[in-house]
């Protein structure tokens, strides 16, 4: 029998067989919408994210993060850099990294050629260095390869260390054990063994003087300046690049003013920004005896044209 006609009736089965049976219609209705109502938040909620830390979270959060995701600075054109290293006495040049940074390609281009490295008049790289400083060196490396060069760095053995701390440490894996001892006029000892190693300064000066020289390993010297380059392309050192630029610049000797440590400062962050790849490319010096073999090679990586 019905109590009242209208919406909310109360139902009441005359009979109790009915009833159970009814009943039981009833809580399995009840049971399917139960599980048809947790179904659907859960696909709701994993769509939209309805979590307690969610829903207390600041409105304009998500655009905030995603505008600075997408914030990556537009930098374009390639510049020449020349680190000069030389002994702590600055008598003579041990080597020269040449690094380019090609942002039209987004990439980084690397290659070391050694202080002793004749040029075309005969006299080696070093040479010049002793009559006109590093504005010989960069002379004479720019004719050697028919190249430009944009910025340099000198810098003695010691400093070179200082100037490396400046941005951190690399973990860089090691081919084979080195063992090197060596003596004279000049002496240095290095050992490292195989496997990765944590590189600071003082190693990094003796373990690219190993390869340049001892190793002759000039692959293996362009690795580790390219590892070098993005381990410290990061943003905590872009946070810091000013304090690193004011401290590197009382280190070494170079052309960069602080209006180009400015005018770069984009390509500087887009190297550095954590959602950007850049492309890695090195070429290898080719030797007889003291004279580079392979010098219209590497002017095709460092061309600006």
């Amino acid at each position: 029998m019905k109590i009242f006609k209208n919406r909310g009736d109360i139902y009441i089965p005359r009979s109790k067989t009915r009833r159970d049976y009814e009943q039981k219609v009833l809580v399995s209705i009840l049971a399917a919408v139960v599980v048809f109502t947790i179904i659907f938040v859960s696909v709701t909620a994993s769509r939209n994210n309805y979590s307690a830390k969610e829903f207390f979270r600041p409105e304009n959060t998500n655009v905030t993060q995603e505008t600075q995701s997408e914030d990556i600075p537009i930098a374009s054109g390639k510049k020449n850099v020349m680190i000069i290293e030389t002994d702590n006495d600055k008598k003579f040049v041990r080597l020269v990294i040449l690094i380019q940074s090609d942002m039209d390609a987004k990439a980084f281009k690397t290659c070391t050629i050694k202080g002793n490295t004749l040029t075309s008049s005969g006299k080696s790289i070093s040479s010049y260095y002793k009559s006109d400083g590093e504005n010989g060196v960069v002379f004479a490396v720019c004719e050697l390869l028919s190249i430009k060069n944009d910025y340099y760095i000198s810098v003695s053995e010691k400093d070179m260390k200082s100037l490396f701390n400046l941005f951190g440490k690399v973990n860089y894996p090691i081919s084979s054990d080195i063992k090197i001892n060596k003596t004279g006029n000049d002496p240095y000892s290095l050992r490292l063994s195989a496997g990765e190693e944590t590189i600071d300064g003082t190693k990094a000066v003796k373990l690219m003087r190993y390869y340049m020289y001892e190793g002759k390993n000039y692959k293996a010297q362009n690795d580790f300046v390219l590892s070098c380059l993005l381990s410290f392309s990061n943003e905590e050192n872009l946070k810091n690049s000013r304090d690193i630029f004011s401290s590197a610049i009382n280190i070494v000797k170079t052309n960069i003013t602080v209006w180009d440590f400015t005018e770069n400062e984009d390509a500087i962050s887009y190297a550095c920004n954590e959602n950007v790849s850049m492309e890695v490319y090195g070429v290898e010096p080719q030797y007889n005896g003291k004279e580079l073999t392979n010098a219209n090679e590497i002017k095709g990586y460092f061309g600006k044209e």
